[in-house]
C-alpha cells in the first residue's frame, strides 16, 4: 500500500550531502562541497560555514548545541549560530568518519592517520590511540562503560585482516578481535548490556565486552550499518537482491525477514518512537515492530546515506538530484503519520 507522507521542503546540496543530524530545536545540519548548512525546521536556511576540503564526514551534535565534522585534515566545531569555535588538524590523512560525542563532551572521531582522537570541548587533544594501518577506520561507538569501538583493517603478522578495536576511555588499548569480513564491514554499534555488533559479510557478529565472540547471525550482504531498537532487536538492510531487510533478536535468532522488491544501497535503517521501522531505498518504507508492512513512499531516486528522524514527526532524506544529472543531491523533509 502507498503511505500517505507528504514532502514538506525540498533543499538541493552541491555534490554528494553527507549523512544528517537533527537538532532538538528542529534545524537539520549537513554537508557538502560548499560547505556545512544549517536548515530551519521549516526548510529555509539559517546558514553556511564555509570551510576548505572534503565533506564526508556527517556532522555530531554536542549537547551545548556545538557541530562537529570533518573537512579534510581539520576536525571544525561550529558553533550553533553558524560561527567558528575551533578546529582541530591531523597531520596525517583525511578525516572521512563522523565524530561521536562522550557524555562529558569530550568528541572522539578516527582519522586515516590509523588514530582514534579524543578532544576536549575547547578542542585541544586529550590523547589518540592506533586502530589499524589500513588508512579507513570506521566512526567509533561508545559503550555503556565509556570504551569506545572502531573497526578498521590492520596488516599485522601472522593474522591481517578487519578488526573490531576496543579503546578505554583512557586512551588506552583495552583489546582487538579480528572480524571474518572479505569486504569492508559496516560501524560497530554498542547495546546497553555492553555487546558490541558489526555487521559484514552476510552477517552481525555479536562480541562480548571482553571481546570474546558472542554470536553471529546471517544477513544480506552489503549492510553499512545497524539499527538497534529499544527492546534489542537489530535491524539491518542489506544491498542484495533477495530478502534484504533482517530483524534480529538479541540472541542472535532470526526474528522476520522482508523483501523491499528493489535494490537497496544498505543504508541502516532508522527506527520512530514507536518502534516504526523505516527502510530508505528508492522508497520509504514502513515496517511494524514485528515485520508486519506498513506501506511505502516513492522517492524516485536511491537513498545515499542514513535517514534522520526529528522530534517534530519529520523524516530526513537525502537522494542524487534528478534535476542536476545526478552530480548535486537533494534533501527531504517528509512529514510521518
Amino acid at each position: 500500500s502507498t503511505l500517505a507522507l507528504p514532502a514538506e521542503w525540498t533543499v538541493t546540496a552541491s555534490g554528494e550531502a553527507s549523512s544528517l543530524a537533527v537538532a532538538a530545536d528542529g534545524t537539520v545540519y549537513f554537508a557538502d562541497a560548499s560547505g556545512l548548512h544549517a536548515i530551519r525546521e521549516d526548510g529555509t536556511s539559517a546558514w553556511t560555514f564555509l570551510a576548505p576540503g572534503s565533506y564526508r564526514s556527517s556532522p555530531a551534535i554536542g549537547r551545548d548545541g556545538t557541530v562537529y565534522f570533518g573537512s579534510g585534515m581539520d576536525l571544525v566545531a561550529v558553533n550553533p549560530d553558524g560561527t567558528s569555535r575551533w578546529k582541530f588538524s591531523v597531520t596525517d590523512g583525511v578525516i572521512d568518519t563522523s565524530a561521536a560525542v562522550g557524555d562529558d563532551g569530550t568528541i572522539y572521531f578516527a582519522a586515516a592517520d590509523d588514530h582514534l582522537h579524543a578532544l576536549g570541548p575547547e578542542g585541544s587533544e586529550r590523547w589518540s590511540a592506533p586502530v589499524g594501518n589500513g588508512g579507513e577506520p570506521s566512526s567509533p561507538a561508545i559503550g555503556p562503560s565509556g570504551v569506545l569501538y572502531v573497526v578498521a583493517y590492520e596488516d599485522s603478522v601472522p593474522n591481517p585482516g578487519t578488526r573490531l578495536f576496543a579503546v578505554r576511555g583512557d586512551g588506552t588499548n583495552a583489546w582487538s578481535v579480528i572480524v571474518f569480513a572479505s569486504t569492508p564491514p559496516g560501524a560497530p554499534t554498542a547495546g546497553d548490556d555492553g555487546t558490541i555488533y558489526v555487521p559484514g559479510d552476510g552477517f552481525i557478529y555479536a562480541f562480548q565486552p571482553d571481546g570474546t565472540h558472542k554470536w553471529e547471525a546471517p544477513i544480506a550482504t552489503g549492510s553499512q550499518g545497524l539499527a538497534l531498537g529499544k527492546d534489542g532487536t537489530l535491524y539491518a538492510v542489506g544491498s542484495s537482491f533477495g530478502p534484504n531487510v533482517h530483524a534480529v533478536h538479541g540472541d542472535g535468532s532470526a526474528a522476520w525477514t522482508a523483501l523491499t522488491q528493489e535494490e537497496t544501497g544498505g543504508v541502516p535503517p532508522v527506527i520512530g518512537p514507536d518502534g516504526t521501522v523505516f527502510v530508505i531505498d528508492h522508497e520509504i518504507h514502513a515496517f511494524r515492530p514485528d515485520g508486519v508492512p506498513l506501506g511505502m513512499r516513492e522517492l524516485g531516486a536511491m537513498a545515499t546515506t542514513p535517514a534522520a528522524l526529528g522530534e517534530n514527526g519529520m523524516i530526513y532524506v537525502v537522494t542524487p538530484s534528478a534535476s542536476h544529472g545526478g552530480l548535486d543531491s537533494e534533501v527531504h523533509a517528509v512529514r510521518l503519520p
